[in-house]
């Protein structure tokens, strides 16, 4: 009897133990500027829907997360050289052109981008070339799916920024007349700021399956990130999560 007390004492301790070993801390990267409602820039202290699916990952998985900030560019740079562990919201085919393989979570949610248009400019576009002649705002780095043939060959002249808001910003001040742009991101500024709320919403948009993208030095934390995107995705928090935004 007193050995098998021994044996269950032992398993309790163990169990444990074994369990915490297998997390880790893991370096996730986010635009400096900000992208709300998805993240927000570090200075003004909101959470935002990336780091809140975070958190209920981690209280999966044990995985304790640490938030970097970066310029766009710089950003991909971190990750390459591995200073970056985790980037959240990545299709695959927005970073083909990396240098490096990286690993990539079942998805979490999708990405809708739209043509949002300046008053009085709205067309309709359903097909990429009904926008040939015409200067779009894009995201510095981003990939829209159907475009990059036309992107190359200037028949559509890409205008890049660094953020969602900057687009906006340019064709409130009249330098755009349309702009790509996630859906969840337009609707937010243009219920939050009047010189947004006139913008058009295009009849073009296109989805992209969302995930997480992670170093490849980091593939023991891949299984633990998927079973709990199952789970939350199961019980309907990230669904939670993003109405709470929307």
């Amino acid at each position: 009897m007193q050995l098998f007390r021994l044996q269950f004492l032992l398993l309790f301790i163990i169990v444990p133990i074994s369990f915490n070993i297998s997390a880790q801390q893991l370096t996730v990267g986010f635009n400096l500027t900000g992208n709300p409602p998805l993240t927000f820039p570090p200075q003004q202290h909101q959470i935002g829907i990336y780091r809140e699916i975070l958190t209920a990952i981690g209280k999966h998985t044990d995985d304790t997360f640490i938030y970097k900030y970066f310029p766009p560019k710089r950003m991909l740079v971190a990750f390459e050289r591995g200073a970056i562990d985790i980037e959240p919201g990545i299709n695959p085919a927005w970073r083909e052109n990396s240098d490096i393989h990286s690993l990539y979570s079942v998805p979490f949610s999708v990405s809708e981008n739209i043509v949002l248009f300046a008053r009085n400019k709205k067309i309709m576009v359903n097909n990429p070339k009904d926008l040939i002649n015409k200067r779009i705002g894009t995201m510095r780095g981003y990939f829209y799916p159907g475009y990059s043939k036309l992107f190359r060959s200037k028949r559509i002249i890409r205008e890049d920024g660094d953020s969602e808001l900057n687009l906006l910003q340019r064709m409130a001040g009249g330098r755009l007349e349309q702009i790509f742009i996630q859906k969840d991101v337009a609707y937010y500024w243009m219920s939050r700021d009047r010189s947004f709320s006139e913008f058009e919403v295009g009849n073009a948009n296109f989805k992209d399956a969302i995930m997480f993208r992670l170093h490849p030095t980091k593939s023991q934390a891949l299984m633990r990130i998927n079973d709990a995107i199952k789970v939350l995705k199961a019980n309907g928090t990230i669904d939670k999560i993003y109405a709470r935004y929307r």
